[in-house]
């Protein structure tokens, strides 16, 4: 039975939840191996109900994960019945069609059980350093190349570790003391919050289910009251990005009708041969997150806010590649779709927009190789400059909307023979405008290997800027040289002790003409 909750108990209960998935983030980062989940913080963790829809979320999490995790969890009930699970399973598996998008991220779901009763499930989906296959690239050219794909899987059953899986993934990836680490943490996270809610159920009166419902349908309320305040009608934008070799279009036509909104990809270009594509749940989890910065960025985020919302993409197209299309680069086109969701929306809500992001995608830079014959592999990840909003300069070298943390110089620096000779940001490379973008910033990375170091290098806005909005002007593009040589494209090259990376990274657009720019 559905409980009424007065809004103060649910405050309440709302302020508890969230430090119980923050307890969750918190611990997955103290316990976690490699750079990128304890440093960089790619991952997300979430509460969701015994239906699998999304309740809480934790206060760091990256918005890709948030949107894509409730459907990993749904997809995997039917691998495993919910009337199998017991207390002591947790599930695991890397998917790209049902987890984040791509092979390097794990999802890891725990069932929380209240006696023999399935209540909730705690979820968290976590960057791991390798999954083995061509490393973090865009080079594949499908899936099958991309590294170790765990089906839907028990990773523990009734509190047993599956040894089989281990191995298999400990054969399988370069790093594995790393990267069984980080599963681990991830486990330890869902066990330490699932501990955590139980202590906050014995303790309140109140049903979790009723808690969540209550949330999820004051969400859905608040979103739709703010999308009613759209005027009714069709916004249109579209952004015209690096891609791989040849350029690609992305498309978005956002129909208002009432207290709905239908977002359309129709147009867009056509799926990759290269791993740049983004598979449909990624699409729309960051579709949901880019309506939600303009629409309603203060209410809780969870199922609610998903159900004004429908999201087409023909299948086929980069926005919804059809099996086996390569995906590990998926992040190049996905990041794209907050900036593309605010274009076509400016008209109508330009006070709430910010201009296009040059730190939309973040650029990650993977290094491997040998040094004194012992094999190394970090991935550090970069941003640039966010786009000016109507109040204010976009913030230098910020992720967005990735939420992710750069990797401190000294963090680099221990873990591997690397030597960063320069990193600052690039005076005049945010757009000029009433506001100016962010400005990006140049990493200069000397190898300090005794052997070759292969480098990997995810760089975006290298042809195509990002753009300026109501007359602001576009941010300055990025620009990768190894060794000396630039590049104007995504690549894989080797470089030889003592070679030298320099990257220097894009700028934010401007927000409004640039004569009008306050002195």
């Amino acid at each position: 039975m559905t409980i009424a909750l007065d809004a103060v108990s649910l405050e309440i209960a709302w302020k508890r939840l969230i430090s119980i998935t923050d307890q969750m983030a918190a611990t997955l980062k103290r316990t976690s191996f490699s750079p990128l989940v304890r440093e960089g913080n790619d991952f997300s963790c979430l509460l969701l109900g015994a239906d699998a829809s999304s309740a809480v979320q934790s206060s760091i999490s990256g918005p890709s994960f948030l949107g894509t995790l409730p459907y990993t969890v749904q997809q995997m009930l039917q691998e495993i019945p919910v009337e199998t699970l017991a207390p002591g399973d947790v599930l695991i598996t890397n998917h790209p069609w049902i987890g984040t998008g791509h092979l390097l991220d794990v999802s890891v779901v725990t069932p929380v059980f209240d006696g023999p009763r399935l209540i909730a499930f705690l979820a968290n989906a976590a960057h791991m350093a390798d999954i083995g296959g061509v490393g973090f690239s865009s080079t594949a050219a499908d899936v099958y190349e991309e590294g170790l794909l765990i089906p839907v899987s028990y990773f523990y059953r009734a509190g047993v570790c599956n040894r089989d899986l281990v191995n298999v993934i400990r054969n399988n990836v370069r790093v594995p003391d790393m990267v069984l680490g980080d599963l681990e943490a991830q486990a330890a996270a869902n066990h330490a919050s699932a501990q955590a809610l139980a202590d906050f159920l014995a303790e309140s009166t109140l049903d979790l289910g009723d808690i969540i419902r209550a949330l999820q349908n004051r969400s859905e309320a608040a979103l739709r009251t703010a999308i009613s305040r759209i005027p009714d009608g069709t916004y249109a934008s579209e952004i015209v990005s690096d891609g791989y070799d040849a350029d690609i279009r992305l498309c978005c036509q956002i129909s208002v009708r009432g207290d709905q909104i239908d977002v359309d990809y129709a147009g867009s270009s056509r799926q990759s041969v290269r791993g740049i594509n983004s598979v449909f749940n990624y699409t729309q989890s960051y579709t949901i997150y880019g309506l939600k910065c303009v629409l309603d960025p203060d209410t809780p985020n969870n199922a609610g806010c998903a159900r004004p919302i429908r999201i087409t993409a023909p299948e086929g197209s980069i926005l919804n590649p059809r099996w086996p299309a390569p995906t590990l680069a998926r992040h190049m086109v996905g990041n794209l779709l907050p900036s593309l969701v605010f274009a076509a929306l400016a008209p109508v809500c330009s006070e709430r927009i910010q201009a296009d992001s040059g730190s939309a995608p973040i650029w990650p830079v993977r290094f491997d190789g040998t040094d004194d014959g012992r094999p190394f592999t970090v991935t550090v990840q970069y941003s640039g400059g966010q786009g000016a909003r109507a109040s204010r300069d976009g913030m230098s070298a910020v992720s967005f909307p990735a939420n992710a943390s750069n990797t401190p110089v000294e963090v680099l620096e221990s873990i591997a023979p690397l030597a960063i000779l320069e990193k600052r940001l690039i005076p005049e490379s945010g757009g000029a405008g009433v506001f100016r973008g962010g400005m990006g910033q140049r990493i200069v990375v000397k190898s300090l290997a005794s052997g070759p170091l292969r480098v990997s290098i995810l760089a975006q806005r290298l042809r195509h800027p990002a753009g300026g909005l109501l007359g602001g002007l576009p941010g300055r593009p990025g620009q990768v040289r190894v060794d000396g040589q630039r590049y104007d494209s995504q690549l894989i090259a080797t470089v030889p002790p003592g070679g030298v990376v320099d990257l220097e990274l894009p700028g934010g657009g401007g927000w409004g003409p640039p004569d009008r720019a306050r002195s």
